[in-house]
């Protein structure tokens, strides 16, 4: 039994015919990851780096995997008597891993024998009772391939992505009930990964230190700043889960400084956990539009929870989730049905993310509207509360 890489390497040609296209009908550019592995182990891992996003838009992503193998029997009677002994050899090969559905499978039978086998001289491996067959070469080049064209997000970032290749075989030996040995697998894989883009969107020359920092209030500041400045540009702030879709969500006219920094707060509540990616389009009063670079944030799974309150219904206490940590004057107020303010309570909030809160007098049996504000950010938060 062994495991042993041979090489790893990646090379990022300037533009190739790649399985899929840009959108303007030209071929994609590709970079290539490529690794070897000769093994006769069950489970084999092959790890690839992400795709930047900051390169270019991911159109699709290719695995494939060359696969040969080699069988060699090796076999020894331990009985009495002479033996004749036939083998039914099956094995599969399985790949999983990031963006493959379903997996790529192999499978592969072949009968080997008759094997006439002396009886037993006790003596093992050796002599009349035993044999060992050359290598068979029962697979050679073997592809198993698959590309991934629609959701390309488990691709993207600055990570990696991991394959698992597994060998799985079995026998049925027949001829004889005591016998030492059986088939002897070995594998060897040339494994590649694939990805083909399109160049990043053109870049705006007066867009300058474009960054995107995500803030403790569960909010992505964007900033940049711009330098010669020209009277009717716009600038789209765009978000994308995925890298390659975009979404406006904000729209700022031209300062009227020539040199102007730029400024936007964007709440983070309702986006899923993952990675979010941020550019600036750029667009002249004559309708020409460039882009700033992609920055990307991870929003993760504490940032994305909902502000709620524990138990609910309540007697008199509640737990407060925020759903992020806080800082700052906090205020609370709990109104009833008709808006009419039953409580009001402020405390100063410390990077924390739940806060116990007791009623000073508990309020009739009934619905209730609690609300929230942090007084620096204007942040507020609202949930329905039952009064038991």
């Amino acid at each position: 039994m062994f495991v042993m890489a041979l090489h790893a390497a990646l090379f990022i040609p300037q533009q190739t015919q790649a399985q899929c296209t840009c959108p303007d009908g030209s071929a994609a550019q590709t970079q290539v990851y490529h690794q070897s592995l000769a093994t006769s182990m069950e489970t084999s891992i092959f790890t690839f780096p992400q795709f930047d996003p900051t390169v270019g838009t991911l159109i699709c992503t290719n695995v494939s995997a060359l696969i040969s193998s080699v069988v060699r029997i090796r076999l020894e009677n331990d009985e009495l008597f002479d033996a004749s002994y036939r083998i039914r050899y099956n094995r599969s090969s399985t790949i999983s891993g990031a963006g493959l559905s379903p997996t790529l499978v192999h499978t592969f039978s072949k009968n080997y024998g008759p094997y006439d086998l002396a009886a037993s001289d006790g003596e093992y491996f050796s002599g009349p009772d035993f044999i060992i067959t050359d290598r068979d070469s029962i697979l050679k080049n073997k592809l198993l391939a698959q590309t991934i064209t629609g959701d390309v997000t488990p691709f993207l970032g600055n990570g990696f992505v991991d394959y698992t290749y597994t060998l799985t075989g079995g026998s049925n030996i027949s001829g004889g009930g005591n016998y030492l040995g059986g088939p002897l697998t070995s594998d060897f894989i040339d494994f590649t990964l694939t990805y083909s883009y399109c160049d990043a969107t053109l870049l705006a020359n007066s867009i300058r230190n474009f960054n995107v920092v995500s803030t403790q209030d569960n909010t992505a500041r964007i900033q940049w700043v711009t330098e010669n400045e020209v009277s009717g540009n716009r600038y789209q702030i765009e978000v994308s889960q995925d890298g390659r879709s975009y979404k406006a969500i904000a729209l700022l006219a031209a300062s009227k400084e020539e040199r102007s920094l730029y400024s936007y707060t964007y709440q983070l509540d309702s986006e899923q956990p993952g990675n979010l990616y941020f550019r600036v389009r750029q667009t002249t009063n004559t309708q020409i539009a460039t882009y700033s670079p992609i920055k990307s944030i991870a929003v993760n799974k504490l940032a994305s929870s909902r502000f709620s309150v524990q138990p609910n219904p309540l007697t008199d206490q509640m737990q407060i989730q925020f759903g992020h940590p806080v800082s700052g004057n906090m205020q609370l107020e709990v109104r009833n049905g008709q808006g009419m303010l039953i409580e009001n309570h402020r405390f100063v909030a410390s990077n924390q993310s739940t806060y116990l809160f007791r009623l000073g007098r508990k309020p009739a049996t009934g619905i209730y509207f609690l609300t929230a504000m942090n007084l620096q950010t204007g942040k507020k938060y609202a949930e329905k509360i039952i009064v038991r």
